[in-house]
């Protein structure tokens, strides 16, 4: 029998390792020189095994979360970020707060159901302030359906799984750079980016690390920018002035506007200072961003200074299309 750490690593870690994509599960496993398996089930047999026999231990699975969970498929706001301070200042105003508690606990493992502030990581290079969000759903599971019959009568069983994901938000200012990052995995319906921004503005001021909301950097000159840049697939844009706006869009599968020689032509003629605003759809080809893990494919919306990420990556591939934006918008 396990003990009851092993136990509890196997069912902690299980409904959270098994909402990353293959993908990541399989980088898990190579890291850790465990056997892959080629299904999502057979990851799973071994993960579990790996952590019986000791070889997959809670310290490998949090570093590979860090990576992960959380990054891509995701909404990231470019905030101006808070007033200079001496990090033993931050610390200090951390550590008296009603928050302390939070400070360098490591990953979580809960599934809140209302959005919770769950770890605050500081070090000399960055401040991550973590919130999680618990989603629960019953999913169909036609394999395990059976039939019994009981007094004459036959019964059909029907089987649904309770399936348990979770959302992350995250607040990350990385002291080297000129701006801060909210990321968020929950959609932009309606109100729930404002309340979310509401949110995390309101805890890090319990924190202590801000005394205001922190202002968004709007994005519309890295869109416009980016039309122009060869390293970057434009698909479309819009640029927006008083009373009206210009779409730019190409057609051709995986091929952006300066692919299509009318339309590159129309861009040229365009004067970028006539529009106030811009949004579009772009691609980061790993073949031209060497840094990058894999294709990444984004939309800039400008005036929200928001960019959303629509594959799942790393924190690394998210911090290359940041920073790129960021020159862009120079």
């Amino acid at each position: 029998m396990p003990d009851d750490d092993t136990f509890d690593l196997r069912k902690i870690v299980r409904p959270i390792i098994l909402t990353q994509g293959n993908t990541f599960i399989k980088e898990l496993l190579r890291d850790n020189k465990i056997k892959i398996g080629a299904t999502k089930a057979e990851f799973e047999t071994n993960i579990f095994e790996a952590i019986g026999a000791g070889k997959l231990t809670r310290e490998m699975v949090e570093a590979w979360l860090l990576r992960v969970e959380g990054w891509g498929d995701q909404h990231v706001y470019v905030l101006v970020p808070p007033p200079a301070v001496a990090l033993d200042t931050l610390q200090a105003s951390i550590a008296s707060s009603a928050h302390a508690g939070l400070l360098d606990v490591g990953i979580s493992y809960e599934f809140p159901e209302a959005l919770t502030m769950t770890a605050v990581r500081l070090d000399h290079a960055c401040l991550a302030v973590d919130w999680h969000l618990g989603v629960g759903a019953w999913e169909r599971t036609k394999s395990e359906d059976y039939q019994k019959e009981i007094e004459l009568d036959l019964y059909e069983f029907r089987a649904w799984r309770d399936r348990r994901d979770r959302t992350v938000v995250r607040f990350e200012w990385r002291f080297d750079q000129p701006y801060a990052c909210l990321f968020t995995q929950l959609p932009n319906d309606g109100d729930q980016h404002l309340l979310t921004l509401q949110q995390v503005f309101a805890d890090l001021t319990a924190l202590g690390v801000i005394s205001a909301p922190l202002d968004r950097v709007p994005l519309s000159k890295a869109v416009k920018a980016s039309s122009k840049d060869e390293e970057i697939v434009t698909h479309s844009t819009r640029m927006s002035a008083v009373g009206g706006y210009v779409d730019l869009v190409s057609t051709v599968p995986d091929a952006g506007i300066g692919d299509v020689e009318a339309i590159r032509r129309v861009r040229q003629g365009v004067q970028d200072s006539d529009f106030g605003s811009a949004e579009g759809m772009l691609s980061f080809p790993r073949t031209k961003h060497a840094h990058l893990t894999r294709d990444v494919k984004a939309t800039v919306y400008g005036h929200d200074g928001r960019f959303r990420v629509w594959v799942q990556c790393h924190r690394a591939d998210i911090y290359v299309l940041a920073d790129l934006i960021w020159r862009l918008n120079g």
